[in-house]
């Protein structure tokens, strides 16, 4: 008994030995139809080698929870889609912008001539229904999944990375919809035709940072806004409605991707000195708030209260900053609502059972290599 107790073990280890040596950016499965979904499973990119690092197991959850919809809600529901599976090509975009165009593009390159789908319906109409499948079934039952038709793209969970997908992806009339996106430029229906999210709007988010102001009688505050591109309207829109409410700004300063270090040091500097108020409204994009914050970690920036927009106060990278910095962060977000059978199925994976998401095992071989180091370095010191 217990050299057949042994083989579940051995089992695990070998899987964790194929799949933790892959070296991968994507991963896709066979299907009539196709949607592309761009993660952050690897938060660092070396250009030079090539290479991705830092698996973010929060991220990996969300490239979880996608399999999870498309496998159980979807494919598993006879009733939704009859005689169509529904496939999911992942990309790492391991946060670069450029990575990401290039994994996508790549995908898109082999996409086949564009059907119009616009005549179809879920009317109940037998006619159309068998339209649907006879099409979906003639041009999509293949074997190799880069030539499965490519309903849409799941935009990636960063604003700068999503801002840049998003004009491409519409020239190309694909649909690009966003989970994480608050930037008001993408609202413009002539240059992004084909983007949709379903993230809160950039409007309501101003409101809950104005209701937390008028709540806590705060008429001074000291605003940054961190945006991948130019959006002087949302800034002046956003400085009226403080105006209104009573609220006044001590300083202001907006953030570029294309800021320095120095930038961003001046900007702490200038809120150390200014003596009105101990508040600041930190919103926008979450990669230029990520080096922001960063950078007022290492001047030691401490004693100030920030009010967050949703966009980056949830991020993994985030959480990474001292807590002496960040330690008091006032916002709002989506309700959120758990689901039972989601948290039965992550708690059913194993190394061996989630080939469809290779990252699961990375971040795993990750996390046990980080407990190793932290022993070594134990052992060393006593």
């Amino acid at each position: 008994m217990k050299k057949f107790a042994k083989t579940p073990f051995i089992i695990l280890i070998s899987c964790y030995l194929i799949f933790s040596n892959q070296s991968i950016n994507n991963a896709s499965e066979k299907a009539n139809f196709q949607i592309i979904g761009i993660f952050p499973n690897s938060l660092n990119y070396n250009y030079s080698f090539k290479k991705c690092s830092n698996y973010s197991m929060l991220n990996i959850q969300l490239t979880q929870a996608s399999i999870y919809a498309i496998e159980m809600l979807v494919n598993n529901n006879s009733n939704l889609l009859p005689g169509i599976k529904l496939g999911l090509t992942i990309i790492d975009s391991c946060s670069s912008p450029q990575l990401a165009m290039s994994s996508l593009s790549t995908k898109l390159i082999l996409l086949p001539k564009q059907q119009n789908y616009d005549q179809y319906n879920c009317s109940g109409s037998s006619t159309n229904t068998h339209d649907l499948y006879s099409s979906g079934s003639q041009v999509l039952n293949r074997s190799n999944t880069d030539h499965s038709h490519i309903l849409g793209v799941l935009a990636e969970k960063s604003e700068h990375i999503t801002t840049s997908l998003a004009s491409y992806t519409s020239s190309l009339r694909i649909i690009q919809i966003g989970y994480n996106s608050f930037n008001p430029a993408l609202n413009n229906r002539k240059f992004f035709p084909y983007f949709y999210r379903t993230s809160p709007s950039p409007d309501v988010q101003t409101k809950i940072i104005i209701d937390v102001l008028t709540r806590m009688k705060w008429n001074w505050i000291c605003i940054v806004l961190a945006i991948s591109n130019n959006l002087d309207s949302a800034v002046v829109k956003f400085d009226l409605q403080l105006r209104q409410h009573g609220i006044c700004i001590a300083y202001k300063a907006i953030l570029y991707d294309k800021n320095t270090t120095s930038d961003f040091r001046s900007v702490i500097t200038a809120i150390r000195n200014q003596q009105r108020t101990n508040v600041i409204a930190l919103l926008g994009d979450e990669n230029i708030v990520f080096r922001f914050l960063k950078e007022a970690e290492n001047q030691n920036l401490e004693g100030k209260t920030w009010i967050g927009s949703y966009s980056w106060m949830l991020s993994s990278r985030i959480k990474n900053i001292n807590s002496s910095v960040i330690d008091g962060v006032l916002g709002a977000g989506p309700n959120m609502k758990r689901i039972n059978n989601f948290d039965q199925y992550l708690n059913h994976l194993d190394l061996c059972n989630n080939v469809k998401n290779p990252w699961f095992v990375r971040a795993i071989r990750q996390h046990l290599q980080s407990l190793r180091n932290r022993r070594d370095q134990a052992n060393k010191t006593s």
